[in-house]
């Protein structure tokens, strides 16, 4: 399959958990798909607290490197953010998935010259297609 023998990296389609579970590997999720949500989470706050939430959250994603790290940030932010419901409910996603989290195709992250996602989001869209691994 796509990266690893052992993973299956992708965005959270509603086929993902059991197309992982028959493969037998082990879910991530691409933080590039992940990012794409921010700016939603960022409605309702006003322009500083919304470019300062999209920096904090990118810095989430790409920026943190170890777990004690991203644990206190998530924790920074929720108590920024969490009055706003937009950024909270964000937030708490993206905390639910925090250990499926990789940072897939960037320069910083060795792939073997693998720099497009091109043949792993054609495998998902194969594995997509077939009604045993949407069917949970």
């Amino acid at each position: 399959m796509n990266s690893y023998h052992g993973s299956m990296g992708t965005d959270r389609g509603t086929w993902t958990n059991r197309a992982s579970e028959l493969l037998g590997k082990r879910l991530l999720y691409c933080c590039k798909h992940e990012s794409e949500h921010i700016l939603k989470g960022a409605a309702g706050l006003d322009e500083f607290h919304r470019n300062k939430f999209m920096s904090d959250c990118f810095d989430m994603l790409y920026g943190i490197s170890s777990i004690e790290g991203l644990e206190q940030k998530f924790t920074n932010c929720l108590m920024t953010y969490g009055n706003n419901p937009s950024s909270k409910s964000y937030l708490g996603n993206l905390h639910k998935v925090r250990d499926k989290l990789c940072k897939a195709y960037t320069q910083s992250v060795f792939s073997m010259l693998h720099n497009s996602t091109q043949r792993s989001e054609g495998e998902n869209a194969a594995i997509q297609g077939n009604n045993n691994y949407l069917n949970a």
